[in-house]
């Protein structure tokens, strides 16, 4: 599967933000006016998320609707473990009947290093 962009990030950091706008195939902005926002998290497997390992699931913020922009503020155990992992954006609508995840191929990927005064 395709890896839509990298993150570098080193261990326990909880900035840059994740922001992502995204779009239809037709490359207009999705609008996700009404919509709640979820990000995904797991292990890393060569591009593919590891079998048998947990997904984290956490709320992100649709920051402007009409846009399509999902902004999600990471949390030190996001990043507490060295490694790669892979990371998708979910959108739904209030009644659940629309659900969308994006990248709509493959995945946003994140690099977590170890930092100098965890080594």
């Amino acid at each position: 599967m395709p890896i839509e962009d990298l993150i570098a990030m080193r261990q326990s950091d909880t900035r840059p933000a994740l922001v992502r706008s995204f779009a239809e195939d037709n490359g207009l902005a999705v609008n996700l006016t009404g919509f709640s926002a979820f990000v995904h998290i797991v292990s890393d497997d060569g591009g593919l998320p590891r079998a048998g390992a947990a997904v984290t699931m956490r709320t992100a913020t649709v920051t402007n609707a009409a846009q399509g922009e999902v902004t999600y503020n990471w949390v030190a155990a996001d990043t507490a473990t060295v490694g790669d992992f892979l990371v998708e954006v979910e959108v739904r609508d209030a009644g659940m009947t629309v659900r969308r995840t994006y990248p709509r191929t493959g995945y946003i990927r994140m690099r977590v290093t170890d930092d100098l005064a965890n080594g």
